[in-house]
Order: structure tokens, then sequence, then C-alpha cells
């Protein structure tokens, strides 16, 4: 399976750093559905084959009536016609075991998989915490030895302008000094040593757990799609079953051709998207103290930190967004209310008060409109407004699942799109689009403002 992203999406490793427990929890909710799949499909099997096997038990006893002509015909059908349902639920009975089979079979992959990566979750994570904690005893040691050294070169040369002080004495207290600053120099070089180590095991852990990330997703979209194959596949099943099934398969149909996998890890990194980045590599930090022979001029080569190249940005510019905003403006006009106070995080965010009354002028699926209040055009969240009533009195309604016209007369509608009600009947509505677009959809697919 291969998963082209487009330039605005969001994506595991990207969006969700320092996100693992969101991860995770994704992971176990998503296994848990594939269970509760698998058992289910598995009772159903054995529910439609012990049904089937009634019904070819009632068919197979012989008649007794000799009733011919057209009544005869038609009692011979009928029983005719439950001997072909019965084949019919032994099929799909077939169908349920295979799917309930597969799904097995794939939730003991994937936890295979799962743990597998937890383990290296935490041994990556208890490395990275012994990795800084050895980092910070050396350098610790580091800034204790160099402290003493430069205290007892201080002592020193104060003891060279004493004229009390014997050689002897002096002798003694250079032989200390000399002893201590070769243990602080041993001490910056153990630092410096332990620190690029850290520093190196920083770029490893960094590129380990993208490579984690990146695989939990591809193994959500798998499990996404799985799923809808299974799906797909019951829904063929069952669409081979009796005319007094079709109401309620159609409805099933409906639901089971509405799975879509991208649409549902932009939604996590946006709510769980924890909006955070890989930490910068820890920088090394010179002793500070008072003596000239012990202030560094410039960070150690050995240590200095290098920028990493970094991808390039996936998402949209402000600048084309503006610009198509500015340029393609919705052809009805459609205004909203404030319903709380909304601060702009950036130049192509809107702000508004309560109570302010805003300008749509688009409705996006991902809950993200657009408008204008005050002279100022921006993006702004749609359950932060509720829509105005147009003045001509018409309902509008905010279309919540995708429908698409058969026919002339009909309408086709996209989710997150808003339509004026002309006329209402028999559980459809006759409306219009922001578009001109006029026709029929039906009333349960979307919700009245």
């Amino acid at each position: 399976f291969f998963f082209v992203m487009s330039a605005d999406e969001f994506t595991y490793e990207q969006h969700l750093w320092d996100g693992m427990k969101a991860v995770t929890d994704r992971f176990l909710e998503g296994k848990k559905t594939v269970n509760e799949m698998s058992k289910f499909l598995e009772s159903r099997a054995s529910v439609e084959a012990d049904t089937a096997k009634k019904i070819q038990a009632l068919v197979s006893k012989p008649p007794s009536t000799t009733e011919a002509a057209s009544l005869g015909f038609s009692w011979l059908a009928f029983r005719n016609c439950n001997d072909e349902q019965a084949k019919s639920r032994n099929v799909l009975a077939d169908v349920y075991k295979k799917t309930a089979s597969e799904l097995a079979a794939f939730k003991k992959e994937i936890t295979k998989q799962y743990e597998q990566h937890v383990s290296n979750v935490n041994n990556l994570s208890r490395d990275l915490d012994k990795g800084r904690s050895a980092v910070k005893r050396a350098m610790t040691m580091y800034h204790q030895k160099t402290e003493a050294a430069e205290n007892a070169l201080i002592t020193y040369e104060k003891a060279q302008q004493d004229p009390t002080f014997t050689h002897n004495k002096l002798a003694k207290l250079n032989t200390t000094s000399t002893k201590l600053r070769k243990d602080a120099e041993n001490a910056d070089n153990s630092y410096q040593s332990q620190l690029q180590e850290f520093q190196q095991f920083q770029v490893k852990y960094e590129d380990c757990m993208k490579e984690i990330l990146r695989d939990f997703q591809a193994m959500e979209e798998r499990r996404v799609n799985k799923l809808k194959d299974v799906m797909d596949m019951i829904v063929t099943a069952q669409q081979n079953l009796l005319t007094e099934y079709a109401k309620q398969e159609e409805e099933f149909k409906d639901a089971a051709s509405k799975i879509n996998g991208l649409e549902d890890i932009q939604n996590f990194i946006s709510i769980n998207k924890t909006g955070l980045q890989p930490p910068k590599p820890t920088e090394y930090e010179p002793y500070k103290g008072k003596h000239e022979q012990f202030k560094k001029k410039s960070i150690p080569v050995a240590v200095a930190v290098t920028t990493r190249a970094e991808p390039a940005p996936t998402s949209v510019s402000p600048a084309t967004i503006v610009e198509k905003r500015n340029s393609a403006p919705a052809k009805q006009e459609l205004k909203a209310k404030a319903l709380y106070e909304y601060h702009a995080a950036d130049q192509t965010e809107l702000s508004f008060a309560v109570g302010d009354i805003i300008k749509v002028t688009k409705q996006d699926a991902s809950g993200w409109w657009e408008g204008e209040n005050k002279g100022k055009f921006g993006m702004f969240p749609g359950n932060y407004v509720e829509l105005i009533q147009a003045d001509d009195g018409k309902k509008r309604c905010l279309v919540k699942f995708e429908f698409t016209a058969s026919s002339s007369d009909e309408l086709t509608i996209r989710v997150g799109e808003t339509i004026t009600i002309d006329t209402e009947a028999s559980g459809w509505y006759s409306g219009t689009n922001d578009r001109g677009e006029s026709g029929l959809f039906p009333a349960n697919y979307v919700e009245v403002q």
C-alpha cells in the first residue's frame, strides 16, 4: 500500500513528536475495533449458517399437496425462493467466517509490530535519560574541579604578593594549583567526550523515533484500509441476499462506501497534534569563573552544535491562502454571529469578539472557515460562531454527509457546504448551493442551522 501525501496534510513524524502516548492509545483503540469486528463476524457467521441449515431442512421436506395450476406453481416458487435464500445465507456465512479469520490474523500481526515498537521506544527513552544524567554528572564534575583549580591559583598568586609566605609554602601552593589544574583539564576532556557521545545518541534517538512514528502511521493506514476492504467484501456478499434485506443493506452499503483512511491522522497532531518539534542538541556550557585563564573564548570544536537539515515545510503559505480567499469569494453572502471571543494566532487568522457579525466567505470541511470582520480577512474556527438566517427568511442547512445526484432534478452536495432550503417534502429538501446550482437532496444528510 502506497500513501501519497499532499502539501497540507498532517503526518505523525512532523506533527506528533513527543506525542507517543496519543499514538499508542490510538493504536490500542484501533486494535480493539479489529478484535470486536472479528468476534462479531465470527458470531454472525454462526447465526447465518444455523439459519440456513434450518431453512434447508424445512425446504427438503417434500410437499404433501398436489396443488396444481397457478396456485401450485406459486407455492413451488415460494419454496424455491426459500431454498435460494438459504444458499445466499450460506455464502454470506462463509464471507463472515473468512473475514473474521483474516482480521484475527491481522490483529496478531500488528500486535507483534506494536510490541516491538513499544519495546524500542522504552529502550530509547531509557538510554536518553541515562545519557542525559551522565552528561550532567560530567558537567558537574568539570565545574567543581575547575572551580577548585581556580581557587588554588588565586590563593597561590595572592601568596606570592605576601612577604610572610616562605619559599616552601609557596612551592607547596604551586604544586597544589598545578595538580588541581590538571584535574580540571581531565574533567573538561571527560565532559566534552561524554557530551559528544550524547549528542551523537540524540541524533540517533531522533531518527529512530521518527522512523517509529512513520511506521505507526503506516500501520494505522493499513488498519483502516483493511477494515474498509472487509466492509466492501461484506457489502458485496450482502447484496446477494433477497429483496427484503435491500433497505437495511443499502444503509450499510452507504456507510461502508464512505470509509476514508486519510481523513482520519490530520484531526490527532491537530487535537494532538502536539505542535512540538524535536529539541535542539544540548550545547556545551563553558565554566564561568573569575580568572582569565579559565574563561573560554570559543566552544570546543569537538562538541560544537551543528544545525541539521530539516525537510521542507508541507503546509500552504499564508500568502497563498490569502490570495485564494481574496480572488475567489463565495458567490452567496453568509453571515455568522460570534459566540465566543477568538484571538488570531498569526496573520492568516481572524480575531473577533463575542457578538461580532462576520461575513463568511468559505466553509471548509476541516472546521476552519474564512471570512471578513471589520475590514480584516482571515481564518477562524467554525464552532466559535453560528450562522445567521438569510434576510430572505429561508432556512439554511450545513451538509453533514456527501450525496451524489443520480438524476437531473437532484443536487450533488459536499460535506461542509451551506445550502439554502427552498422547499421540503417527504424527507427531501429542494435547495440552492452557493454556486447557484439547485435540486433535490435527502433531508437527513444535512443539519438545519
